[in-house]
């Protein structure tokens, strides 16, 4: 999947960058998209500064009145397939078979493609009054308080980080997701992309002379490499949330589990029990997933009986 998603990154990236920059262009907020990217591509280094410029060379290329009807609609459309293939992957994490409708899609990828790369450059700008600030500058300078602001200065962007990783695992999937759940995998993978970020920069630095046979695809290869790990420390920190919200998982991992046939009958009966249970009383509604955590099964046992009692 990490793989999958690395090849839609590339047709997505120019796409999604042209809708968000047209979005913060009317705000006069544009200018703070162009560091999200280059904080993304820091640990390419020099190449990751070459990258940003180029990149945003095509996006300031892009617009309405360049493109027509029908190419603004396949613009569009790369734009959206990107997010729905984030969607299929994080459903293929937490065990969701059914993806969101249509109507749901764009009920709930606007909000991403509108109101995410406002938040992200309203963020990033408040960061940045904040540090020319003349209270932060003065604390900047006392001896006491001075390398505790440092700390903290180095610290918003990472903060930044685990949030969008948080928020992408509470949303994301076409299932209910606990905060908690999604603020540890946020948590995680945000702390494992500051550390592979470290190093990756040592590799670029050190690669250098290895990838100088590939010349001119050098660059690329590095970007894609890039791309991977990043594709990977989300899907990681996003099958961490699922594991912790979804504990029964760990005895069986992605397997499809066999049962006995007498297990089946008891399986069965309890489910049953449960269903006529919840029937009997009309305030009280049961789900698949309620009667998986009464039982301390994982939900891919009980859903296979439930669609047979069906």
């Amino acid at each position: 999947h990490a793989m999958s998603l690395v090849y839609s990154t590339l047709l997505a990236t120019v796409p999604l960058i042209a809708f968000s920059f047209s979005v913060l262009k009317g705000l006069n907020l544009h200018l703070e998209l162009e560091p999200v990217l280059a904080e993304l591509m820091t640990p390419l280094g020099e190449q990751g500064v070459q990258i940003t410029d180029e990149i945003m060379g095509m996006v300031n290329n892009v617009s309405g009145t360049v493109l027509g009807g029908l190419s603004l609609s396949i613009f569009l459309y790369t734009a959206v397939s990107m997010v729905q293939k984030v969607e299929t992957s994080f459903n293929y994490v937490w065990h969701v078979g059914q993806p969101r409708s249509m109507s749901r899609r764009i009920l709930d990828y606007a909000p991403v493609l509108l109101i995410g790369p406002l938040v992200m450059a309203l963020a990033l700008a408040s960061t940045a009054s904040l540090k020319n600030n003349a209270v932060a500058l003065a604390l900047a300078e006392s001896a006491l308080l001075g390398p505790l602001t440092i700390v903290i200065g180095k610290a918003i962007p990472f903060v930044l980080v685990i949030t969008l990783f948080t928020a992408l695992y509470k949303w994301m999937p076409n299932t209910r997701v606990k905060l908690d759940s999604a603020l540890i995998g946020g948590l995680a993978a945000g702390c494992m992309w500051a550390l592979i970020s470290s190093y990756f920069a040592g590799f670029v630095v050190y690669s250098s002379r290895t990838l100088i046979i590939y010349a001119g695809f050098a660059i690329a290869i590095t970007t894609l490499i890039w791309l991977y790990v990043n594709w990977l420390v989300l899907l990681l920190g996003a099958r961490l949330a699922f594991y912790h919200q979804n504990r029964a998982y760990l005895r069986i991992g992605r397997h499809d589990p066999t049962l006995s046939n007498d297990t089946r009958e008891r399986l069965a009966l309890d489910i049953m029990y449960l269903v006529g249970r919840a029937f009997r009383d009309r305030k009280q509604e049961i789900t698949t997933r309620d009667i998986a955590r009464r039982l301390n099964l994982p939900g891919i046992m009980v859903g296979k009986i439930v669609r047979q009692l069906e």
